[in-house]
This record gives C-alpha cells, structure tokens and sequence, in this order.
C-alpha cells in the first residue's frame, strides 16, 4: 500500500561538523494511519545495486536519530503519515551528486489489537526502486 510514496525523488548529500559525508533520505509512511516507530521491523536500502548495512542506518523522527536496533523499543515516538522520516546513511561508498537508483524495503509490523497473542501479526512491506537525485555540494 502507498510503496510509490516512501521514497523522494531527491536526497542530499552533506557533510557533518566531523567532515564525514552523509546520504540523507526522506522517507514517507506508506501506512494510512500513525504508527509508533516501534513499528518499523525492517528498513533495507541500495544505493546503485549495493546493499547499505543495516548498522550504517539510523531513522530520525521528531526526537533525534536512532539505530535500526534502537528503533524496536521507541513505542512513545510516533510517525504520523505525513511527517517524513529521515534515513542517515555514512557516505561509505562515495556517492557523488546526482541521479542514483535507490531502492528500499521498509518493513512494518501493523499493530491492530490490545493483545499480540490473540491473532498472527500483520505486516505490511512496502518496496520500491526509483532514480533518486543527491543534490548537496562541497563533498
């Protein structure tokens, strides 16, 4: 549901206070209501056909930036369907300004009843490739 909507045609490129270079990437809810960032089960990106490691991602939403792994205890931090979240990615592999493909798997677990136990969980996967443009200078 809504795949064509979690990714941007653009991103940016930048350089933190260290001088390392980073790949930001808005994302997009592709759920139709709020969801606790606990949610998010699984975030998989590629950046012209190579994987990013998932320990190389952190995903902010309101409150700062956290890793994948940290995410799964957020169930106070709500993403709203049309905030953005933004995905951090190390510049690890030399991505220079424009059109790049990306593609992502964002996975969410759907959390429809009080108690998990009463029924298998839901998950909805949203993957999808497009062209992405890096803008961002002095890398």
């Amino acid at each position: 549901m809504f795949d064509e909507l979690v990714l941007p045609e653009r991103a940016e490129l930048r350089k933190e206070r260290d001088g390392s270079s980073v790949l930001s990437l808005n994302l997009r809810l592709p759920w139709y209501r709020a969801l606790p960032l606990s949610c998010v089960n699984e975030l998989e990106l590629a950046i012209d056909g190579t994987p990013i490691a998932p320990d190389d991602v952190t995903i902010g939403v309101g409150d700062g930036f956290h890793s994948l792994a940290e995410v799964q205890s957020l169930d106070n931090t709500w993403w709203f369907q049309l905030d953005t979240a933004e995905a951090r990615i190390p510049n690890k592999n030399g991505v220079q300004p424009g059109e790049h493909t990306v593609a992502i798997s964002l996975g969410l677990r759907i959390p429809y009843r009080a108690d998990p136990s009463d029924e298998p969980e839901f998950t909805q996967t949203a993957e999808y490739t497009r062209s992405v443009r890096f803008e961002g200078g002095d890398l």
